[in-house]
């Protein structure tokens, strides 16, 4: 990896510093706790595709009396779309889901 200047140097999420790829060595390299912008945006792309091929738990508004539950990662996801012809899909509504669970559960953007 080319030397990063300051500005250029940023830190990997939370999962990604704690995913140990290497787990025979003690200790990391400068890659490993340093990202550049790209490998960064890699990231993020990454884990979007994750939260969008996720299902979520709340299965019709059933958790509406729990917001908390709502926003915590034990419903990480997107409704599941199964089985669903798309002319039966609310556009709308998807999108608003789409978008909260981006609001909720990735940061970055």
């Amino acid at each position: 990896m080319a030397e990063l200047t300051t500005q250029e140097r940023l830190q990997p999420s939370l999962l990604d510093r704690l995913t140990d790829d290497e787990p025979g060595k003690s200790d990391e390299s400068r890659e490993r706790r340093v990202i550049s912008a790209t490998r960064l945006r890699d990231c993020v792309t990454r884990d979007i595709s994750w939260l969008l091929n996720c299902v979520n738990m709340d299965i019709d508004g059933e958790l509406a009396d729990y917001p908390e539950v709502r926003r915590s990662v034990l419903n990480f996801g997107i409704p599941d779309l199964t089985g669903m012809a798309m002319s039966g899909v609310d556009a709308g509504m998807l999108e608003r889901q789409i978008r909260e669970a981006i609001l909720a559960f990735e940061p970055r953007l």
